[in-house]
């Protein structure tokens, strides 16, 4: 898997979590992902926002 796969994947985990109720897991995804953009470019900052709003609204 390429560095292009593997983000597209860490995008994509949280929503399937949360599609199927499994919120700890989904707060898991959320904050990598977080974590993975953290010292990014203004995208980057976006992605790390809205990571964070998710972890929030899912009561992480």
């Amino acid at each position: 898997m390429n560095a292009s796969e593997r983000i597209h994947a860490m995008m994509r985990l949280g929503p399937l979590y949360e599609a199927v109720a499994d919120t700890a897991r989904a707060i898991g995804a959320y904050q990598r992902m977080a974590d993975q953009w953290a010292d990014g470019d203004e995208r980057g900052l976006v992605v790390v926002r809205q990571s964070q709003a998710r972890i929030a609204a899912l009561g992480g």
